[in-house]
């Protein structure tokens, strides 16, 4: 694929990846097999960016790992009782379609945000870092206002990151609590069951991305199948209710 390449302020026109220098990515510590494509290296090489990390993503587990991160149809599951009294099935239906409408544009800036970095000079932050926000606030910031805003932003990355896990333990927490309900009436929950149940699931996916990191692929792999047939069967499911109900309804 022929990209247009600017480095050090001179215009190489249309070229791929075999027509760069690029001794960064040939001399790199990191195996062939996991430097990615030629287009990889040629963004790399655009950016200023030596690549410090493997690349172990395939497409398919990249959409895996984004169906962990958007949860849309497992989310609304375990919040379907708090949606229904606020707003009815009504609600929930525009207000999914309000929300799917109101994220295009969130990814059309995102968008829009990654093709200025290919055209813009190297960032001030350490190339090779999983910088996430920071990055792009230091990245597209006023000179004047980088290394404030992005230094904020890092610390609300933070934040997120801390409460977010902990809330998500704490969700899947619940959920097993409920199961045991289901299936053991002798079981009387406790409040203390479910803080060191979501601290036994943080501990283990801190010890699992730390030790298993070369595993997270087939999971991902595995989930994104998990995520889209699972949201074929639960359509299914609940069409059937959904008739089932209308019909007993229509019949009185």
């Amino acid at each position: 694929m022929e990209k247009s390449i600017d480095r050090d302020g001179k215009s190489y026109g249309t070229t791929t990846a075999k027509d760069l220098e690029l001794d960064d990515v040939n001399t790199s510590r990191i195996a062939p097999k996991y430097q990615g494509t030629e287009e990889d290296k040629v963004h790399m090489k655009t950016l200023g960016r030596k690549q410090e990390t493997q690349r172990v993503f395939t497409f398919v587990t990249m959409i895996g790992f984004g169906s962990t991160l958007i949860v849309t149809w497992e989310t609304l599951l375990t919040n379907s009782f708090s949606i229904i009294t606020n707003g009815g099935t009504a609600g929930l239906f525009w207000g999914f379609l309000i929300v799917f409408g109101g994220f295009l544009f969130v990814y059309a800036s995102i968008a829009e945000l990654s093709s200025m970095v290919g055209e813009a000079p190297a960032s001030p932050t350490q190339p090779g870092e999983a910088s996430g926000q920071y990055h792009r606030v230091s990245e597209h910031a006023p000179p004047w206002a980088q290394r404030h805003l992005s230094y904020i932003t890092g610390w609300l990355c933070i934040a997120g990151w801390q409460g977010g896990v902990t809330g998500i333990g704490m969700l899947v927490a619940t959920i097993i609590q409920g199961l045991i309900i289901l299936n053991n009436p002798n079981y009387v929950p406790q409040g203390w069951h479910g803080t060191l149940m979501t601290i036994g699931i943080v501990l283990f996916c801190v010890l699992f991305n730390t030790y298993g990191a070369r595993r997270l692929p087939l999971v991902e792999g595995a989930l994104a199948v998990l995520h889209l047939g699972g949201a074929f069967i639960i359509i299914v499911i609940l069409w059937y209710v959904t008739a089932t109900f209308s019909r007993k309804i229509v019949r009185r």
